[in-house]
């Protein structure tokens, strides 16, 4: 009996420690049943955490820098993972406070028009209906405190941040476990 517990305290021990480290996209809906974010996206080996924000570029980046600033490329392949897992769910997920049809934005520069107005350049995400899958949008740039609300059309920003790492007390649970099974193996032979 007393082998059956530890055992059994081994093993619970290590699946702890697996779920803290599964990383598994999901997308975040609010209280209303729409999307307002992604957790734990992958891509290029980094999980980041998602935000959609329904504002100007410059509310959505008042107090800091686009993730791929500078970077077309990037900011393309990242729209990408972010349609992808979108796919992923069971239905079409929906943007809060966005209207048909919706587009998520994720910005990569910025520049100046010959009239000396700020702007910005953003790889596009979106679907034309809830019935439609999301889909690669084209580029586009618009002016920095722009809402871009009329006729149909309202963007939302992404705004993203590298996940936290996972915790020390998850390693330690994965730890314990395989040390747990790895005593109890030895005593049982």
């Amino acid at each position: 009996m007393k082998k059956t517990f530890l055992a059994g305290l081994a093993v619970g021990l290590m699946m702890l420690g697996l779920t803290g480290l599964a990383n598994a996209t999901t997308v975040i809906y609010g209280s209303t049943g729409y999307a307002t974010g992604i957790l734990d996206l992958s891509f290029e080996g980094t999980s980041y955490n998602l935000d959609f924000l329904a504002a100007p570029y410059s509310t959505a980046y008042a107090s800091k820098t686009p993730l791929f600033f500078g970077n077309e490329t990037a900011a393309e392949a990242f729209s990408d993972a972010i349609m992808n897992a979108l796919n992923a769910e069971s239905g079409i997920p929906q943007l809060e406070g966005a209207k048909e049809p919706e587009v998520l934005w994720v910005p990569f520069a910025l520049g100046t028009y010959t009239s000396g107005a700020e702007y910005f350049m953003a790889s596009q995400v979106g679907h034309n209906s809830s019935t439609d899958h999301w889909q690669r949008f084209f580029r586009f740039g618009g002016g920095l405190g722009d809402t871009y609300v009329y006729d149909g059309f309202a963007p939302m920003f992404v705004d993203a941040t590298v996940a936290p790492v996972p915790e020390p007390a998850t390693m330690l649970l994965l730890g314990g476990g395989l040390a747990g099974l790895a005593i109890w193996r030895r005593k049982r032979t």
